[in-house]
């Protein structure tokens, strides 16, 4: 368990350093694990007591590595191909938005061609859900 203080000093971001209990301006790097955050208001009068909470920190996204995602041509005009590998042989695909509304939807297999030439030009997500897990890409249309 890590142990530290962070106070927002005129906007700028400092950390108390246990080691010396000196204040340090600091870029915080924010690691998965579990950490006890402490709060004290500092006053020119003195300061109040520290307001501790102990928290699970989980950064990134979970996901299955073995599985891979992989579309192209990107950027494509009409026609993606999407092959999927380290995950079952069939997938609930869906295109989405930057808005995040469904555009397109279809079951594909594990080597397959999505005709997308229905598709406006832009950016979209690409999701592939496969034996229980989400495998997430982007792909840009150009028209």
């Amino acid at each position: 368990m890590k142990i530290f203080s962070i106070a927002d000093i005129h906007g700028e971001t400092r950390f108390i350093d246990p080691a010396s209990d000196l204040m340090r301006s600091a870029d915080i790097v924010v690691i998965s694990g579990q950490y006890n955050y402490c709060v004290k208001a500092v006053y020119s009068s003195g300061e109040s007591a520290p307001d501790c909470e102990l928290v699970d920190v989980g950064v990134g996204i979970p996901g299955n590595s073995a599985a891979l995602l992989q579309i192209y041509p990107n950027p494509a005009t009409d026609r993606i191909r999407v092959t999927i590998s380290g995950a079952g042989n069939t997938g609930d695909l869906v295109i989405r938005d930057l808005a995040g509304r469904t555009v397109l939807s279809a079951q594909v297999a594990a080597d397959q061609t999505v005709d997308v030439s229905s598709l406006r030009a832009g950016i979209y997500i690409v999701t592939v859900h496969s034996e229980g897990s989400d495998l997430i890409g982007k792909i840009a249309i150009t028209k």
